[in-house]
């Protein structure tokens, strides 16, 4: 992959999600999402890389610093991103060589733990010095994220106490007004029977 492309500073495959049993998906199931060559702004949002397929240089390493053990998860995500912060320039292998095991006990399904942690990440990247423009893109990253913990905080409430929602929502939509469908969620929650309610309920189960 390196004589494909010379400049290519983090390497990494595609990966099945697997149950133990049976393959359950890809992880880049869209060939169009393929995180291939510069994708330092979508990586802000989201970590695009799993872990165990990934290939960088140990002098990269030396110059950014290895993983954050203070870090309860998304450590690698952490790495990533200061990668990027120096330039990233990301080569992919379409074919699918690892095999990533998914189950109810695993760190990355813990979704509080999860958003908690993805805030912990971008707070530290907001810490260090960014040019204006990736600062300005960080920051809507932490909304959203400041948003989504509010969310997955409500969600094991929503069959005992499902009138917590609306504040809930509200909330979410505070830490980031430009979505407007969480404002949309809060006045669809405030009647907790109604079939619009139903729908949230579906939404924010399947989501966190």
């Amino acid at each position: 992959m390196l004589k494909q492309k010379p400049r290519a500073n983090l390497l990494f495959t595609d990966y099945f999600l697997w149950d133990g049993q049976s393959d359950l998906s890809r992880r880049y199931s869209d060939p169009h999402k393929f995180p291939d060559g510069d994708v330092g702004r979508r990586l802000i949002f989201f970590d695009l890389f799993g872990m165990s397929t990934v290939m960088i240089k140990r002098e990269i390493l030396d110059k950014i610093g290895s993983f954050d053990i203070e870090l309860p998860t998304a450590e690698d995500w952490d790495i990533w991103l200061r990668i990027a912060e120096h330039g990233l320039c990301a080569k992919g292998v379409r074919e699918p060589l690892v095999r990533y095991r998914v189950w109810s006990g695993s760190v990355t399904r813990n979704t509080l733990q999860l958003c908690g942690a993805i805030i912990l990440v971008l707070e530290k990247a907001l810490a260090r010095p960014q040019p204006v423009a990736r600062r300005r893109v960080y920051k809507r990253s932490l909304q959203i994220a400041r948003g989504n913990l509010e969310l997955a905080r409500v969600r094991p409430l929503i069959e005992t106490q499902p009138k917590t929602v609306p504040a809930a929502a509200l909330r979410a939509w505070l830490h980031c007004p430009t979505r407007f469908k969480w404002l949309l969620w809060c006045f669809a929650t405030l009647w907790p029977n109604s079939p619009w309610a139903k729908i949230v309920y579906r939404k924010i189960r399947r989501r966190w």
